[in-house]
This record gives C-alpha cells, structure tokens and sequence, in this order.
C-alpha cells in the first residue's frame, strides 16, 4: 500500500471545502486496490514457501507399435502477484513473476495408465529422480488482465429490488506469458491454468454483491444503476469507484467523484462510501425530522453563498414584533424580525447549527449560537448503527434579544429540535454500507462517519467470522 497518502481529517477537509462532489450520483463507493489483490489471494492462495505452481504435463502419442510413449512435465512457480489497476478502465492488471521452472521426462506403457497423469505421478518411469531445475530469465512472467464488470442477477419477479454483483470477469480476460523457456511452450497452457485457479467453474470471481432489496424500507436508497471507473489519487493511491444511481433519480451520463483523495487512508482503511448530501437531507433526514418534531419543520436547502452543498433550513421562521414607544417625542414604531436556522456541514463536528435574520427586518437581533451534531456510529460489525447525537446550544444574545429571544432559542435548540433530531434515523445509511453492499467472505466495519459536505463513511472490511 502507497504509505504517502490522505488521513481522514484531510479528506474531511478537502471534501468541506470542495462542497458537493458526487456529480449527480447518489452515492460512490471507493474501494482500495489492496482489497481487489486480497481477494485473489484468497481465491489462489500461496503455497508454504510463498509460490504458486502450475504443472504442465504432455504425453507424447508413440510409435506405431511401441510400447511406450514419452511425458514431459513443467513445473512453474510463480511467485507473488503484482496487481495495480488499469488507469481509466475498469481492469485488473496482475503480473505473476517466474521464480523457478522445474522440468522431468519420462515414459510410460501405452496401456499402463489412462490420461490424465499426476504431477511427479508414481507410474511413469521417469529419467531422473527429481526434476531439474530450466534456466530461465528473470523477466519472466504471467501478465493477466482481468475486466471488472457490473452484472445484474436475473429475478423472478420483474418488480423485484434488483441485484448486481460486481466480478472479475476471468473468462473474458487475457493472459500472455513473457521470456518463458522454450521447453515450457508458448505459455498458453500456463495462461490456461492459472486463469483456471482464479476463476473456479463458472469463470469469474466475485467481488462484491449489490442487494436493493436490503433497502426495502427506504426506496430512496435504492441502487437502480451501478457504474464503475478506476482512478488514482493525487498522491497515486489505486481506487476502484463504484457509482449509484439511487431511488427515482436519473444515472449521470459521466462517472466520476471530484475528490483529490478519497479513502482509503493510511490509518488501515479499506474503503469509503460518500452519500449525496442532496438524498441525505431532502430524502431522509427532512422527511423523518418533519414526522417527528410537533412545532418546527426543515427543508433541504441547495449550496448558495458560502454553502457549497446542500444543508438543513428551518422551514417556518420565529417571528419578533413589538413597539418601541418614545412618549411624546414621536409616534410609536412597530418592529419585526424573522428569525431562522442553518445547519450545515462542517469538516470535523457534524452539522453546525447558525442563526439568521431574513431580509427585510426592522430591527437587529443579533445571534451568537454554538451547537453541533456529530454524527455517531455505534455497535458491533454487522450490526452498526448511526445516528445524530446533539450537544447542548449556548446561546449569546445581547440587547433586547437577551429577554425575548433567547430563552425560547435555548429550549427550542437544546430540548425539542435536538431531542427530535437526534432520533431521526439514519439507519438506511448504515445498512448501506455493511448489508446492501457485502464482500463476500469479509464484513464491511464502519469506522467514522463524518458530514463535511456529502455525507462520508470509512471503514475497513474484516475476515467475516459466519462466512
């Protein structure tokens, strides 16, 4: 793994200042190469001494009327894979090194033994007693190129959620083997057998599967189109995007996340799954805030100003009038004031929560709020959940604001906004990333979630004990 890479507050960072990054997707999921390379050793594992072998053997038709034929048999060590991916298509590139080409010959009866042989099979009479190491260069090499594909998995049901699973397509890919000695052939055979060894029967190899129905409850998270691009970041981190075109929206026509650095990071991070900041509010949080709060109601707001991304509003405004009476000096004078609430993205503390006078007010109320709500993730892998967790508001309010507004602005923020906010779910998210997507043979753990802009998970995936 590139050592030289973004840590997370970094990220969190560059993704407050850039604001909304996902170009239309609802949500991308950036996932390391490493994993890619760890799924394929899992899959064609390496001997005790670190190698992989392929064994060649040919017979030799014999002679009319002879009573032997001749075998030959190669043994190719290969030895550990270098796997990067392919820049701006979705492939695997994987060069497997030659360590070590190990050759016998030998005869057996013609009707001895039925084809196919063993390797260093005990009924061949062999010219030697083990086989003799072939002199071979040390550029040679297996280089395979393996296409990544999105396939949709036919249902029985045209209305059924649909299922993707994301493959490497072996069956599809190439493989040429480079400066092998002459006695090992052209290399097809070792091509032939080592895609063998990745792709099992059916060739390909899964890498992850993509269930909607695992979001059966919140359609608007619903993956109807997956996409995938490769990119490098920056600092030349390797990262496989898959893109989501969720719920009712419409598939981008052009892939791509407008982050220099997204995850994973140095800090042991396998992946990082961005949601439009856009979904999260107008689909999820407004919705299950406004069913919840029985006086206040938000609305999404779209980036203006200093914004960026989309944020939170309050709907319905707090509204000051009075009458300033001067005596006898002059005619009394009626003044108003609307006043409202912002909650927006920040690089490190969640949604930070600002007041704001609408135009056309006739007397200053100034606001000094502070409060947050991070976003918190809790429980055990495959079992997470995450959820808004408020802390008290301070409010500062000089002038005649300190008698009239600030009193209801204290228990409005701390008591019934924050108790309804931190009860709305965001439950939907968290399944996304550990149920709707799933790795088979590991389990996806959430480690942060921050809202910077759009709303970001990292994590890592972990050995899944069930599987």
């Amino acid at each position: 793994m590139n050592t030289n890479v973004a840590t997370k507050a970094q990220l969190f960072d560059e993704m407050h200042a850039k604001g909304s990054v996902l170009n239309g997707w609802g949500a991308v999921l950036n996932l390391s190469a490493d994993h890619l390379a760890k799924r394929l050793h899992r899959q064609w594992p390496a001997d005790a001494n670190g190698t992989r072998q392929v064994t060649l053997l040919s017979a030799h038709p014999a002679p009319p009327g002879a009573p032997q034929r001749s075998i030959g048999q190669m043994q190719i060590e290969l030895g550990a894979p270098q796997v990067a991916l392919v820049a701006g298509q979705p492939t695997l590139a994987v060069d497997f090194p030659v360590q070590r080409v190990l050759g016998r010959s030998g005869s057996i009866g013609v009707v001895a033994k039925a084809l196919p042989l063993l390797a260093n099979d005990a009924g061949v009479a062999w010219d030697s007693p083990t086989a003799v190491q072939v002199p071979s260069p040390p550029e040679a090499k297996l280089s395979v190129h393996l296409p990544l594909q999105v396939q949709r998995v036919p249902s029985g049901s045209a209305g059924a959620p649909p299922v993707f699973e994301l493959v490497l397509d072996v069956a599809g890919a190439t493989a040429v083997a480079h400066q092998l000695p002459a006695a090992a052939g052209d290399g097809s055979a070792l091509a032939r057998e080592a895609l063998n060894a990745i792709g099992g029967t059916d060739g390909r190899l899964l890498v992850a599967t993509v269930d909607s129905g695992t979001q059966a409850n919140c359609r608007a998270l619903q993956p109807h189109t997956v996409a995938l691009r490769t990119t490098s970041t920056p600092s030349g981190q390797q990262v496989l995007q898959v893109h989501f075109a969720l719920g009712d929206a419409p598939a981008p026509q052009d892939t791509g996340v407008d982050v220099g650095e997204p995850v994973p990071v140095t800090d042991g991070m396998d992946w990082s799954l961005l949601f439009q900041s856009q979904k999260v509010f107008q689909d999820l949080v407004v919705p299950g805030f406004n069913a919840l709060s029985k006086h206040v109601q938000l609305a999404a707001a779209p980036p203006q100003g200093d914004q960026r991304a989309w944020f939170l509003q309050t709907k319905n405004r707090m509204y000051f009038q009075g009458t300033v009476d001067w005596g006898n000096a002059m005619p009394p004078v009626a003044q108003e004031a609307q006043l409202g609430l912002n909650f927006t993205g920040s690089p490190n503390q969640g949604l930070r929560v600002s007041a704001f006078a609408d135009p056309g007010a006739t007397v200053n109320l100034e606001f000094g709020v502070q409060q947050n709500y991070p976003v918190q993730c809790a429980g055990q892998p495959g079992q997470q959940t995450v959820a808004f967790a408020g802390n008290v508001a301070t409010v500062a309010a000089p002038g005649v604001a300190e008698k009239t507004f600030k009193p209801y602005l204290d228990a409005i923020l701390s008591q019934e906004i924050r108790g309804d906010l931190d009860a709305t779910s965001l439950q939907p998210l968290a399944a996304f990333a550990v149920h709707t997507i799933r790795f088979p043979g590991d389990e996806a753990v959430i480690d942060a979630v921050q809202i910077p802009g759009d709303l970001v998970m990292v994590g890592d995936l972990q050995p899944d004990a069930a599987a």
